[in-house]
């Protein structure tokens, strides 16, 4: 038997078989959010090769463990964000206008594919987009919100407002 500790008070327990890991990945993503950490111990060592990570998608977690929608932050609390969490943050504008200190990656934000490379796919992974005045970060952080990713923020008013704002700005 497979036990799926997660953090808190629940477990899921299944048998081992092929039907399980189905059955694991839908439990886990009604009962959890989407970007709870979880702990997966087999009973015995047989079923150890049986282990996967739960799979979610947005019907089954509905959002839980983020938000809907894109997360519209001022200067100030992307600043702070990047200080304390560390997201991937992403210029989407062009033609290239200048970073803000520390952006990971410049991607287009017509370039859909390559903004989910960057994510690693990851559909959890916390990313704060930006571009000159705010309109493409928009589009993109909406579009990627589209596509199931559930930790996505944008710079309100994008980089002119982070200069103005007194933050710097490498050109």
């Amino acid at each position: 038997m497979l036990v799926a500790a997660f953090a808190g008070p629940w477990s899921i327990r299944l048998p081992r078989g092929g039907a399980s890991r189905a059955v694991f990945a839908v439990a886990a993503g009604l009962a959890f959010g989407a970007c709870d950490p979880v702990l997966v111990a087999p009973t015995d060592l047989a079923s150890l090769p049986d282990l996967t990570l739960p799979g979610y998608d947005a019907a089954a977690c509905d959002g839980g463990g983020a938000w809907a929608g894109l997360d519209r932050m001022a200067p100030a609390d992307v600043r702070a964000a990047i200080d304390s969490r560390h997201p991937i943050v992403i210029n989407v504008h062009i033609p290239w206008a200048g970073d803000i200190p520390g952006t990971t990656a410049r991607i287009a934000y017509t370039d859909l594919d390559a903004l989910e490379a960057a994510l690693g796919h990851d559909r959890c992974a916390e990313v704060i987009l930006y571009c000159y005045g705010g309109g493409m970060s928009v589009d993109a952080g909406g579009k990627l919100g589209e596509r199931g990713y559930l930790r996505v923020h944008d710079l309100l008013g994008g980089l002119k407002a982070w200069e103005q704002a007194g933050f710097p700005v490498d050109k």
